[in-house]
């Protein structure tokens, strides 16, 4: 058996690192998805983006682009030209800036996850390799089990009730209610409708649970291994 009383304060600590760590996977796994420019142009053609903002696709792609660069600070405005005005009113200017000062926070903290998650494991293993690994191995699968039941959660949340789902998102990390728009005079609730934001978070978890998987399954073959 690897685990045991005594080298249960190393497993504790192995957990958490990993918790941290599977974390700091997940922003990364929202970053590969959220500014994948193939997953908008896939969506809006399954979607019919364009004939219901009322536009042609080069100047949705252009705003898609324009947001997307917004996020990364690439640029420092939203001013995409249509006609006499712009293609994004105030309102949803104002809510951008909030989104994107929730997608540089989440930033800083996968840094600071993934930075604590991995000089916690290095100080384990700085202890002593081979006393440290069972209890690595035990603490990081199931801190990794407690992680991927809490992510099933949410998944199974978000397919039975996305709307009250996606609803509790806002109001949990967005102190006003910019996010509020409306169809009739904001483009960019129509750019991204409830089924845009349903298939994206959906392939956010499969890419995620996925990585997940193979990292619980390369644990089980290491310790197969070892009682061989």
């Amino acid at each position: 058996m690897l685990y045991t009383n005594r080298n249960r304060g190393a497993a504790i600590l192995c957990g958490i690192a990993t918790a941290a760590l599977l974390l700091a996977l997940l922003v990364l796994c929202v970053w590969g998805v959220a500014f994948d420019r193939g997953f908008y142009r896939e969506e809006y053609h399954k979607l019919q983006t364009a004939d219901y903002v009322g536009t042609d696709e080069d100047t949705l792609f252009l705003a898609t682009d324009t947001l997307l660069d917004y996020l990364e600070d690439e640029r420092g405005d939203l001013d995409v030209p249509l006609g006499e005005g712009q293609f994004f009113n105030e309102r949803e200017t104002a809510h951008m800036t909030d989104v994107k000062a929730l997608y540089q926070n989440a930033v800083v903290c996968a840094w600071v996850l993934a930075v604590f998650g991995g000089a916690a494991l290095a100080v384990c293993f700085a202890a002593g390799k081979k006393r440290v690994l069972p209890s690595f191995l035990c603490g990081s699968f199931w801190g990794g089990i407690a992680m991927l039941v809490f992510f099933a959660c949410v998944g199974v949340y978000a397919a039975a009730d996305f709307k009250t789902f996606w609803t509790n998102f806002h109001l949990m990390f967005f102190s006003n209610d910019l996010w509020m728009l409306n169809p009739a005079t904001d483009r960019m609730i129509r750019m991204f409708e409830q089924q845009f934001f349903f298939d994206m978070v959906a392939r956010i978890l499969t890419v995620y649970l996925c990585i997940f998987a193979g990292l619980l399954i390369a644990n089980r073959v290491v310790v197969r291994r070892r009682r061989v």
